[in-house]
């Protein structure tokens, strides 16, 4: 009896001890994505849809002549050639109308991309100062940022740009941001302040933009270096992706990049999706004529009126049955025929 006690009592701490463990390993807690409450990454338009209004005025200007067209509808057909990427036409119109006049964002943002791609970064620069907001209460306003990244590209240009020793966004290695309050408030925060400000830029630039570009890269990596050193891992992953998507070839991208993953790995953070935040760039992808003809089919189809339904006249086999009285008459005639050999049967 002793004995069997003693070997219940090891089964139990040995079963006891394996339960532990056992909820000790499951315990751990799982991966979860980091809290970038101060400063969060929403999706790129790298490929944005048109508004409404500039689409359905692009398809009404083709209705008549180009030689009876006003300065209005020349403007909606530069605005087609820039999402078709027909940069040099679209900029020799643009060149020739008030473009000051114009107040939409993507309106704007499409007259910006063609002074960009067309490489005229001194237009594109009066420009930025004649429309960008200027906040001189701000640490480092939008307009800083676009001034800073087209002054790279202008740099590019005259061949004195090297992206090991040059910084694109000034505000990154200076004294103040070193000294700003992480604990502030994202309203008030300076390092949330300016990563919307680089991020509004790098997202203009990345706009239609798929080719090899090194001074974009640079760009992407400045910011994902500022994102690490103050802000969050994860953001930086993502800068690093975007910067190795426009200059793969950077050793040293790649290996903050790799950097990135192994922090994140550590910290059991879960890597956000770059492919599904950045997107990608489909040639050819607008046909304004197939849109607006599905579109003005779908308006047809909410005013037309639903038509009447077509009263079904049924085949009548007997002009004065019912098809259905005729099938109930048939299975009745079955049943009375079973019951019949039945009777016989026990007969």
């Amino acid at each position: 009896m002793i004995v069997r006690f003693f070997i219940y009592g090891i089964v139990y701490l040995m079963l006891s001890f394996s339960l532990v463990m056992a909820q000790d390993m499951g315990g751990q807690a799982p991966p979860k994505y980091e809290n970038t409450y101060l400063f969060s990454i929403r999706k790129y338009q790298r490929q944005p849809e048109p508004p409404h209004y500039m689409k359905i005025r692009i398809m009404q200007i083709h209705n008549n002549p180009m030689n009876e067209w006003t300065p209005h509808d020349s403007l909606f057909y530069a605005y087609e050639s820039v999402y078709l990427q027909k940069y040099e036409l679209a900029y020799s119109i643009f060149s020739r109308l008030n473009m000051d006049s114009v107040r939409h964002p993507v309106a704007q943002g499409l007259y910006r991309l063609t002074m960009h791609k067309v490489g005229r970064f001194k237009a594109l620069q009066q420009y930025n100062e004649r429309t960008l907001p200027k906040d001189t209460n701000l640490i480092y306003s939008l307009y800083d940022a676009f001034t800073d990244l087209n002054n790279a590209y202008i740099a590019k240009k005259k061949g004195v740009f090297y992206t090991d020793s040059t910084n694109i966004f000034t505000i990154l290695k200076s004294e103040r941001i070193k000294k700003a309050r992480k604990s502030a408030a994202p309203n008030k925060n300076e390092y949330a302040l300016v990563s919307v400000a680089i991020d509004s830029a790098l997202r203009q630039y990345a706009m239609f933009n798929d080719s090899r570009d090194i001074v974009l890269g640079d760009a992407f990596e400045e910011m994902g270096d500022f994102q690490k050193e103050y802000l969050y891992i994860t953001n930086a992953y993502f800068y690093y992706s975007a910067g190795r998507h426009y200059n793969i070839s950077d050793k040293q991208l790649g290996d903050k990049y790799n950097k990135s993953i192994y922090i994140m790995r550590e910290r059991d953070y879960l890597q956000i999706s770059f492919k599904g935040l950045f997107g990608k760039v489909v040639k050819n992808r607008y046909d304004f004529h197939d849109h607006y003809i599905e579109y003005e089919a779908r308006e047809n189809n909410k005013t037309q009126k639903p038509k009447e339904a077509k009263e079904i006249k049924k085949k009548d086999f007997i002009p004065w049955l019912d098809g259905n009285l005729l099938f109930l008459m048939g299975i009745f005639i079955i049943l009375m025929c079973i019951l019949f050999f039945l009777k016989t049967k026990k007969k």
